[in-house]
This record gives C-alpha cells, sequence and structure tokens, in this order.
C-alpha cells in the first residue's frame, strides 16, 4: 500500500521543534495598528454621544406675550381725525380716531342739518329758562311791592274807619241828645231831620271803609296765595323747561352718535400701526390703529405644521430669519421655545399676518433680543414682521443614524 504523506514529510514531523510560531513584525506596524486602534475608539465615541439633528423651516410672525389689540371703526364711515401717531403712548379711554357716518341728501347733510336745529331748539330753550328765572325775580318783586303797598292801604282804610266809627257815634249821641229837647220845642224839626241826615251819612260812610277794608283784605288774601304759589309756578316752570331740555339732549346724543362716533384705546399701551388718511372710506373689518399693550414684551408665534412638533419641546434653540433683514446680510436672531400649543389651529382660527392653508401648532419662542443690528444701527421689531424659524424635527445620533437601515431590516 502507498503511503498517504512523502517520506520527507513523515521525517520533518518527527523532528518538529516545540513551541508556537511567531512572526516577527516591524516597529511601525505596530505603531499602526494602535493609531488605527484609537481612531476607531474615538470615531466610535463620537458617532455616539455627538447628535445629528434633522431641521425643517417653517414662518412665523412677531407678536407681544399680551398679544395685540385691533381697532376698527365699528360702524364704518368716513375718517374724520386721527388723535394719536404711531409710537405715542395711550392710556385707557383715551380717543385714537374719530369717524363720521352722517349721510348726504338733496338738501344737505341729513344728521348734520337736524343737530344744528336742535342745537337752536336748544339756545331758544336756555333762553326761556334765563326768562323765566328772570320773570319769577321780577314777580316776587313785584308782589313784594304790592303786598307793602295794600298793607300801607289796609293800614289807611283802618284808621278811617276808626275815626268815621267815632264821628258816626258822636253824631248818633248828638241826635239822642237832641230828641228830648224837641219835646220841649228847645229845637226845631229842621235840626233834628239834618242831623239825622248827618247820622245816616256817618253810617253810609262807615259802610263804605268797611267795603274798602274788606277789599282790601280779600285783595291781601289773593296777593298772599299768588306769592305762596309762585314758587311752585316757576317750579313747574323750569322743571317742564328742564325734561324739554333733557330730551332735546338725549335726541343731540343720538344725532351726534349717527353724525360721528369716536373710537377710544380699551387698555394703556403703545400705538404700533396706524392706517387711513382723513376722508377716507373706512371699513368695519378693516384694523384702523394697532394697540401693543403695556408691560408685553417681543415673541415670536411660529406656525409648525403637525410634521415638525413631533420632537419639538421647550427651551430649544430656533434659529430665527427675519423677512425684513436679509439674514445673509445682517444676521439671524436667535431664540427659545417656551410654549407649545397642545391642539392645532384650522385656517382661520388663529389672527396672523400670513396665510396658512394645513392646521398648524403655534410655537411661541422667547427672543434673546428685540432689535435687529444693521449698519450698526439697531431696529427695533415690529409687531406683525414675518420671519422664518428652524426648528428640528428628528434628533439622532450618529450611530443611530448609521445603523437605522440594519434596526429596519432587523425590525
Amino acid at each position: 500500500m502507498r503511503p498517504l504523506f512523502r517520506p520527507e514529510a513523515v521525517r520533518d514531523a518527527r523532528y518538529r521543534l516545540d513551541g508556537a510560531l511567531i512572526l516577527a513584525q516591524p516597529l511601525s506596524a505596530r505603531l499602526a495598528a494602535a493609531a488605527i486602534a484609537v481612531l476607531l475608539v474615538i470615531a466610535a465615541w463620537y458617532l455616539s454621544s455627538f447628535d445629528y439633528r434633522r431641521s425643517e423651516t417653517v414662518t412665523g410672525f412677531v407678536t407681544t406675550t399680551a398679544g395685540v389689540v385691533t381697532l376698527a371703526a365699528t360702524r364704518g364711515g368716513t375718517l374724520l381725525r386721527r388723535h394719536v401717531q404711531v409710537g405715542d403712548v395711550v392710556s385707557a379711554g383715551d380717543p385714537l380716531f374719530e369717524c363720521s357716518t352722517d349721510t348726504d341728501s338733496a338738501f344737505g347733510r341729513t344728521v348734520a342739518n337736524q343737530l344744528i336745529t336742535s342745537e337752536q331748539r336748544l339756545a331758544e330753550l336756555d333762553k326761556q329758562t334765563r326768562f323765566a328765572r328772570r320773570s319769577y325775580s321780577s314777580r316776587k318783586s313785584e308782589l313784594a311791592l304790592r303786598n307793602s303797598a295794600l298793607e300801607k292801604r289796609l293800614s289807611l282804610f283802618n284808621r278811617q274807619l276808626r275815626s268815621k266809627e267815632k264821628l258816626s257815634a258822636s253824631a248818633a249821641n248828638q241826635l239822642a241828645r237832641l230828641e228830648p229837647l224837641r219835646d220841649k220845642q228847645f229845637v226845631t224839626e229842621h235840626d233834628i231831620a239834618r242831623q239825622t241826615e248827618l247820622v245816616l251819612t256817618r253810617r253810609a260812610e262807615v259802610v263804605a271803609t268797611e267795603l274798602q277794608v274788606a277789599d282790601a283784605r280779600k285783595e291781601m288774601r289773593q296777593l298772599d296765595l299768588a306769592r305762596r304759589r309762585l314758587p311752585d309756578e316757576h317750579a313747574k316752570e323750569l322743571s317742564e323747561l328742564s325734561m324739554r331740555r333733557n330730551t332735546l339732549l338725549a335726541t343731540m346724543i343720538e344725532q351726534r352718535a349717527r353724525l360721528s362716533y369716536v373710537v377710544r384705546a380699551p387698555v394703556e399701551g403703545r400705538i404700533s400701526a396706524i392706517q387711513g388718511s382723513k376722508g377716507q372710506q373706512l371699513s368695519p373689518v378693516e384694523p384702523v390703529v394697532t394697540l401693543i399693550p403695556a408691560g408685553s414684551k417681543m415673541i415670536v408665534n411660529l406656525l409648525a405644521p403637525s410634521r415638525t412638533v413631533g420632537f419639538l419641546s421647550t427651551n430649544d434653540s430656533v434659529e430665527l430669519h427675519v423677512d425684513a433683514f436679509p439674514y445673509q446680510k445682517f444676521g439671524s436672531l436667535k431664540g427659545r421655545v417656551s410654549d407649545i400649543s397642545r391642539a392645532a389651529f384650522k385656517p382661520g382660527d388663529l389672527r396672523a399676518p400670513i396665510h396658512y392653508r394645513d392646521s398648524v401648532y403655534k410655537v411661541v419662542v422667547a427672543l434673546e433680543r428685540n432689535y435687529m443690528l444693521a449698519y450698526g444701527v439697531k431696529h427695533p421689531l415690529q409687531v406683525d414682521m414675518t420671519l422664518t424659524g428652524s426648528i428640528a424635527i428628528d434628533r439622532r445620533s450618529l450611530m443611530q443614524w448609521l445603523l437605522e437601515p440594519l434596526l429596519s431590516a432587523r425590525s
């Protein structure tokens, strides 16, 4: 039988040296292997430690923490005058602008003419009121003078009555003394008749004077009644004039309201924008004045689609590019996310200077500064300035990005 191995191979196998075979390597190879190992460790640490962020650009606008108050001409009309300018600080209740709602007819401005007529009637009522007051004073003085004169007349009539009563009594006594003498023929019938006539005359004078006293007293009673009724009549007259005046004033207020109206500031703040010029026709839906409430800070509202907010959280940094200041030339703004809306806003639900067609989430960004530096000058941000923001929609380590295909295939 022929052997499987050659004789030389069998001989060498019998006389084989003890121990393992070691190949000698140069020093440069060892250093290269060590360097490769270090690089592999550093690469593994870098891939596992550093994140890679996938970002997406969304649109947004500048606003304030307290929001923005927009004031429109609620009833439309023509702009008459503006009481404020951009940058003015106003208090609650200060007038901002005035609008006219009067209409023209073939006879002129309808409400304006009605207001002129009402003002003339008001002036006439005021004139009547002043006349009534003067008339009351003069009437009161007149009644006082008449009362004083009547008192003097009544005093005179009383003195005359007492005097005539004495004369009448004296004449009657004289007649009584003459009666016994007539029987003794000491006096004639003619004397008796003459004395009797004198007695009757004296009595008639007393009666006439008593009538004068009665008339004077009656007139005094009437005068006293008139004096007591005069204040009530004057008060009634003034009350009627006042009621007519108040009614006319209410009508004038309504006419002025239909003629023009003033829009006032609802809160304290600063005027940031004004639209419209004198004589311009205003619409009830178009804002005329934009007011920034006092104490509010500038922030940014980003309108983020639902696909961009999955990995977004508060305190994330955001890079903002203001449209009015190209970032290639003036740089960008930095900010951090301070709030993310819990629900999405449908088109039209959110007041914004930009239009959006799909549902969006409102991402509030706090700014590091509220101005842009251009040519060495600080330009404050204005409300409703549009901008874009870069937000992260996915965060993974580089290792995860590299292993994603393998992990996806395994799952």
